[in-house]
């Protein structure tokens, strides 16, 4: 087992079952190949993967996302940003050798890089968790707004959020739907993933 400070948590990567689990006492960032919200991604873009060029990446758990994506038949190169330079890390060491090809880490707040962002990317995922909460500025309208004007055209965005309370899940929808008024939907428990 080894541990990282997140700067607000610690975070925790061990072996189960086979597969890399990366952690904290409450919340599971990362599962290998069965890491659930990279499923539903997955499954919700199945017929779009085959045109993704760029992906990034906001939020790099253990590049789960990128290695689930990629034996989807996603060809895209990746950009994964994590504030953590040691998760980072893990995830290209860890990595299989077709995610790590089409891999740039990058160490960053994700805010801070999203609101410098000038690149263009077919698809967005913001899986970015502090514990099991969502930090504020992910559900704000200045960040979502940095995260359509770098989506391509025909460009997807998700964002995986786990509700706590009804409340912050309703005022997540509403900034959400302010952006992106088109978008659905997937409950898997308490996570949430909204897609476009």
């Amino acid at each position: 087992m080894r541990k990282t400070g997140t700067g607000y948590s610690y975070a925790d990567l061990a072996m189960f079952r086979g597969r890399l689990q990366l952690g904290t006492s409450d919340a599971l960032y990362s599962d290998g190949s069965r890491y659930m919200p990279a499923i539903v991604v997955r499954d919700g873009y199945k017929s779009h993967l085959p045109a993704f060029r760029r992906v990034l990446l906001l939020g790099a758990g253990m590049a789960s996302t990128a290695h689930i994506l990629t034996t989807a038949g996603c060809t895209a190169s990746y950009t994964l940003v994590d504030i953590n330079e040691e998760i980072l890390q893990w995830a290209m060491e860890y990595a299989v050798p077709e995610v790590q090809a089409n891999v740039t880490p990058i160490c960053d707040d994700a805010k801070r890089f999203m609101s410098t962002c000038t690149e263009q990317y077919d698809l967005i995922f913001i899986d970015i968790f502090i514990g099991r909460h969502v930090p504020d500025f992910v559900t704000g309208a200045d960040f979502l707004k940095a995260c359509s004007r770098c989506l391509t055209t025909d460009g997807r965005l998700a964002l995986n959020f786990i509700v706590n309370d009804k409340f912050s899940w309703e005022l997540m929808q509403e900034q959400f739907a302010k952006v992106f008024p088109a978008y659905r939907v997937v409950t898997k428990g308490e996570n949430r993933i909204l897609l476009t």
